[in-house]
């Protein structure tokens, strides 16, 4: 039956009888309570009375509580806000009823008087137990601390205009400005298009609040959210629900549910109803649906409330699913009181197919005005750009600090948002959700622990492969397949031989991997990866830049594998080591040019004892290459810190490879490129400029008394700092093949004005190593010779922290081999009477002092080795160094030619660099002195490489060729 013209049908009938039996309810209980509390036990002491009256007080305080988390105190100020002075009559006449009513219930009463005392006592620890304990386990809920460990960034909606990072909040207004003044008497549909994650719910948001603000309370919106109904049939139905449950929210209206449940039955075609366990389907009423939603328009009127229904996600549902939304919208549209808003993306509901046409045509046949939400790239950018340290209010979920720590990131990827490219990125990167996407990734990766400008990893290339791993994860698996695990695929650039013009190219099946992209925006990733034109690699502008061919991602080489380093980073979490990369050591020398001492570097943790040695040979590496731009106050510095650094540094491992022995060819490097000259930029080569490296090396001039041969041979530095010096002495030698141009002219100059800079190597050479050869071994003779100190002696002293220095230990030969090498090295180089070679000069191939190269010093050092290191007349441990001597000599038969298998003994490997006449006359003096003393029956090992001499059977068979040699 249809409602009269006052809008009171039959229904409302039922309302009110609700209300009134409702009152009546309330009464009979308030009666019987009292009747119950008169059974309880008399009160006669004060305390307890107190007592009692304190938990009375507490109680009630618990009852308000109760009420106020399960939202009693609002929907009693619902019901008085409504004013509905019907509904409250009504009420009264239920209390009034209670009392005409009394009669009839009069032996219930007797029997609650008739109870006993312990009853109302039982029945009020039920009530307080029924209440306390709900209110106090929600009470501890409320009071527990909050959990802001969250490190990553929300996608919820905003619901504040604090929130608002887009500054969207003015366009909110204006919307919700225009819904308000929508006051026709037909229902208007407006339409909200914007792409996904372009921020629509979080813009109804601002909306609803500013509707909230504008109709004081008499606005009242509805969201629905058919994504969560996308498999229901009876989507109509569910509109209905929750629309019920929205308006029940907000306000007090009993006939409101009954006018839509009317509705909904209508809809559906039949009611079921439950009775008896029997469920009965009732058919509809004579009733139509327009004359139900009219009750309903009436209800709204009655409440004087205006509804805007908003429909989220509409793109989100396929075509079926969608039609069916706008099929129970378009049911409603007979309300006068309701605006409806749909929020869509019309590209993704065109794109669905054949059928998503019609949906499109049906959308644009009610929607009455469409606003469309763009992603204003202005606002990313000062997002990603924002000063986090004053502005934390924008990302409450992490810390400011946090969001510093990547501000290069994200400032690399604001760059790209507004560069000449930024279409091709807002497609990837171009909205709010994405931006936080790429955020989060970041901060999975670990990324605020990461400092990239201390790296040698190219901001840019790490945003483009965040972004590929972010929106084609298929792609990026391919690429993580083929270039990890030590493996070169089809994305990194090879080299190439400069001959053909260029240096690097793109693989041959890199154009298939670019047409096999998804679409076109992961094709334009990619070739801003590893495009070698598109990253111009060839170009000048690179080819003396070191952090470039150093840190590019599209560089993977064996040695380097830097491609690899970014893909273990994104999936691995694994956060490359800073002292790996040549980003750091750049910094570190910024900080020397600066004025920062060598001493004060090597005080930090990277520097300090026990750090890696390699770590200090990519140091002084860095320092050599960048040393041509130092001033004259930064060379000096370098020079000094290096050679008094020395003494930390490990000689253990290959002979030029170990950590001391690299910094001794760094120190040459260092005179060759800032050792001269007092401009910044030493272009001037003149012999004149670069006699300051002669006057360095030999301790004259400005650098009187710190002459770095001086330095390097210190008594304080041992056997040790012969080592460090005679390996200088040999690098200093044109004839090696080191291009030390500037060092060896100035060493040529300094022997001899006018010698030879050009020409044969040998020649150059010649001249170039006749001082320095005479001044090392003048150290030689005041230290050890003029004394008649065994050198054997001072390498056998050594200790092994000062074998292994300060650094951590490298592997490589036993302390034993290494004390073997340093005294064949050290006597060799001085008693080496060859000229120019490959291998250098030795110091054998000059005299003490003048031009005539009569080798002098080697028959001096013949002398003493003779006369002092192994005359066995000074110390029985000299018959040992000989025995060492003869061993060393032990050569590897196939490489001597010689038939069998081994290490074999040879006359010329005994004789060496030793005058084949000392040494007969030698052993002729001294062999029976050496058998009585039974070397050969010790248990006396020396490693040589892959062998391992014996006294025992390796010494007897030299001394037989020692006896041949001297009897013929």
């Amino acid at each position: 039956m249809r409602a009269n013209r006052f809008g009171i049908g039959p229904p409302d009938y039922f309302i009110y009888l609700r209300v009134m039996a409702t009152g009546w309810l309330l009464t009979e209980t308030g009666q019987l309570s009292f009747l119950l509390g008169g059974n309880a036990p008399a009160i006669t002491h004060d305390c307890v009375a107190i007592m009692l009256l304190i938990g009375i007080v507490v109680l009630v305080a618990l009852i308000g509580v109760y009420l106020s988390w399960r939202g009693g105190w609002t929907g009693i100020g619902r019901i008085a806000a409504s004013a509905r002075i019907d509904v409250a009559g009504v009420f009264a006449l239920g209390l009034w009823a209670d009392s005409v009513t009394s009669s009839v219930l009069l032996p219930v009463r007797k029997l609650v008087v008739g109870a006993g005392p312990e009853v109302p006592l039982l029945v009020l620890a039920v009530l307080v137990a029924m209440v306390v304990a709900p209110t106090v386990r929600h009470a501890l809920f409320l009071f527990r601390k909050p959990d802001d460990s969250s490190k990553f960034l929300s996608d919820d909606d905003i619901s504040h205009r604090d929130e608002d990072l887009l500054d969207r909040d003015s366009d909110a207004k204006a919307f919700a400005d225009a819904l308000h003044e929508n006051g026709g008497t037909s229902s208007f549909v407006f339409g909200v298009d914007g792409p996904w994650g372009i921020g629509k719910s979080s813009f109804m948001n601002l909306v609803e609040a500013h509707l909230w603000s504008i109709g004081k309370g008499s606005v009242l919106v509805f969201r629905f959210e058919p994504l969560r109904y996308a498999m229901e049939t009876d989507l109509p139905a569910k509109f209905i629900r929750d629309l019920v449950a929205q308006i029940d929210k907000v306000t007090f209206a009993p006939e409101f549910p009954t006018a839509v449940s009317r509705y909904s039955r209508m809809l559906r075609g039949t009611a079921d109803v439950s009775f008896l366990g029997f469920k009965l389907s009732l058919a509809p009423t004579p009733e139509t649906v327009d004359e139900a939603l009219e009750s309903i328009d009436d209800v709204l009127k009655r409440l004087r409330k205006r509804l805007v229904v908003v429909i989220d996600d509409l793109d989100r549902l396929d075509t079926d699913a969608v039609n069916n939304v706008l099929f129970a919208v378009r049911r409603t549209f007979n309300l006068s009181q309701a605006t409806y808003v749909l929020c869509y993306d019309s590209e993704v509901l065109a794109s669905q197919g054949e059928r998503a046409s019609r949906t499109r045509q049906f959308l644009e046949k009610f929607v009455t005005v469409q606003v469309s939400l763009f992603a204003p790239t202005s606002y990313l950018i000062s997002f990603l750009r924002s000063d986090w340290k004053s502005d934390q209010r924008r990302l409450q979920s992490i810390p400011a600090a946090t969001m510093l720590r990547l501000s290069s990131v994200c400032t690399a990827l604001a760059d790209l948002l507004e560069s000449k490219a930024a279409a091709q990125y807002q497609l990837i990167a171009g909205n709010l959700r994405k931006v936080k996407r790429f955020v989060n990734a970041s901060l999975l990766m670990r990324m605020e622990n990461f400092d990239i400008s201390g790296s040698d990893f190219y901001a840019t290339d790490l945003v483009h492969l965040i972004l590929l791993h972010l929106n084609y994860p298929g792609l990026f698996r391919e690429l993580y397949a083929e270039e990890t695990g030590g493996r070169t695929g089809r994305f990194s650039a090879r080299r190439m031989q400069e001959t053909s013009g260029r240096r690097w190219v793109n693989a041959l099946d890199f154009p298939h991997v670019l047409n096999h992209c998804p679409d076109d925006s992961a094709r334009f990733l990619v070739r801003q990866l590893f495009d070698v034109d598109t990253i111009e690699i060839d170009s000048w502008a690179h080819r003396d830049e070191q952090t470039f061919f150093q840190g590019r991602a599209c560089f993977n080489e064996p040695h380097k594998r830097t491609l690899e380093k970014y893909l273990e980073l994104i999936v691995r979490f694994a956060l490359p080591d800073p002292l790996d990369s040549l980003r750091f050591y750049l910094n570190v020398v910024v900080e020397l040019k600066n004025g920062v001492t060598i001493a004060d570097l090597f005080t930090r943790k990277e520097f300090g004892q026990g750090s890696k040695p390699e770590t200090h040979r990519k140091f002084w590496q860095v320092v050599t290459d960048q040393s041509r731009t130092f001033s004259r106050a930064t060379a000096d510095e370098a020079i000094d810190g290096l050679v008094a650094s020395l003494p930390r540094y490990s000689f253990i491992g290959e002979m030029f490879w170990a950590a001391r022995s690299s910094a001794v060819y760094s120190l040459c490097q260092l005179l060759d490129n800032a050792g001269w000259g007092k401009e910044l930029s030493r272009v001037n080569n003149s012999a004149e400029n670069i006699a300051d490296i002669a006057f360095r090396i030999f301790g004259e001039g400005d650098h009187k008394g710190r002459g770095i041969l001086q330095r390097l041979s210190a008594s304080g530095r041992g056997a040790l700092g012969w080592r460090d010096l005679m390996l200088f002495r040999l690098t200093c030698s044109a004839d090696r093949g080191v291009q030390l141009y500037n060092l060896t002219n100035s060493l040529v100059r300094y022997q001899v004005a006018d010698g030879p800079t050009q020409g044969p190597v040998a020649e150059i050479a010649k001249v170039e190593m006749r001082c320095i050869s005479q001044a090392v071994f003048s150290l030689f003779r005041n230290r050890y010779i003029d004394p008649c100190l065994n050198f054997y002696d001072d390498v056998d002293l050594i200790t092994d922290d000062q074998w292994h220095g300060d650094l951590e230990a490298e592997g490589g030969s036993s302390l034993h081999e290494e004390r073997n090498a340093l005294k064949s090295f050290v006597i060799y180089q001085l008693t080496n009477s060859y000229g120019a070679s490959n291998n250098g000069i030795g110091c054998g191939f000059y005299d003490e002092d003048g031009a005539a190269d009569q080798h002098g010093i080697a028959t001096a050092m013949n002398r003493y080795l003779f006369d002092v290191c192994f005359d066995v007349s000074r110390s029985k441990q000299n018959a040992t160094h000989f025995a060492d001597h003869c061993l060393r000599s032990l050569k590897d038969s196939f490489f001597q030619g010689a038939a069998g298998r081994g290490y074999t003994v040879t006359e010329a490997g005994i004789i060496g660099f030793l005058d084949r006449e000392a040494l007969s006359s030698y052993w002729l003096s001294s062999r029976d002195q050496i058998r009585e003393m039974g070397l050969t029956d010790q248990d006396r090992e020396m490693r040589l490489g892959n062998y391992v001499a014996n006294y025992g059977i390796d010494l007897p068979r030299a001394f037989e060729v020692l006896d041949r040699m001297v009897d013929g």
